[in-house]
């Protein structure tokens, strides 16, 4: 069941299985009838009807937003001679909340081992756990962080390189809870391993032929 649910999460999979589906759909009822105006019918209702559950799904996570300032990573990621060494999930993110939110808390998930890794908010120049804090303000920015090593953010000194991380985290889920209410956002091996190649072509630039002077 969790193989199924990482493939419909992931966004080109989930596509292909939609296509599929609405191909299936439409094999079946050309087979019964030849009525091109009917079968339009029924395909576009089935289009409007997954509109409106997709709309509904993604409404699940209206509570929150993420605000990226120029790239769209949310690996905590640093480079040195030893190559790309990864640490955390970090996000910058948003309440949507006309009210403040006086209880949250989250955690994120891998999906390979199921491990959890607890997220703390920084304030104040230091990342504190969300409980110690005094809530979220309505529409307040916030920034939280989890450490994949489960070390304390303020002192965290261990890294994953971008072979252990795959193999040991691989895609991931951020799961927040704000008074109650549960919100999640799926992170799809996919796209972290967009991101750390997008890192990695950022401190490893390839270099370019030039011509050299003969020593």
């Amino acid at each position: 069941m969790d193989f199924f649910k990482k493939i419909w999460r992931d966004s080109v999979w989930s596509q292909v299985i939609a296509g599929i589906i609405v191909a299936w759909i439409t094999a079946i009822i050309t087979k019964f009838t030849q009525d091109i105006f009917l079968v339009l019918t029924i395909l576009s209702t089935i289009v409007i009807i997954g509109a409106i559950i997709y709309n509904w799904m993604q409404n699940k996570n209206n509570g929150f937003t993420f605000v990226y300032e120029g790239n769209a990573v949310n690996l905590g990621m640093g480079g040195s001679k030893k190559g790309i060494q990864i640490h955390s999930f970090q996000a910058r993110m948003q309440s949507k909340f006309q009210k403040p939110i006086k209880n949250f808390n989250g955690y994120v998930q891998s999906e390979i081992t199921n491990e959890s890794f607890p997220i703390f908010m920084y304030v104040d120049g230091r990342h504190i756990r969300p409980e110690k804090t005094n809530g979220i303000p309505a529409k307040a920015l916030f920034t939280i962080v989890a450490m994949f090593t489960g070390e304390d953010p303020n002192e965290a000194n261990s890294f994953l390189t971008p072979g252990e991380f795959l193999s040991t985290i691989g895609g991931y889920t951020l799961h927040l809870n704000a008074d109650g209410k549960d919100f999640s956002f799926h992170f799809p091996i996919t796209k972290v391993e967009r991101q750390i190649e997008q890192f990695r072509k950022k401190v490893q630039p390839i270099s370019k032929p030039q011509v050299t002077e003969k020593k």
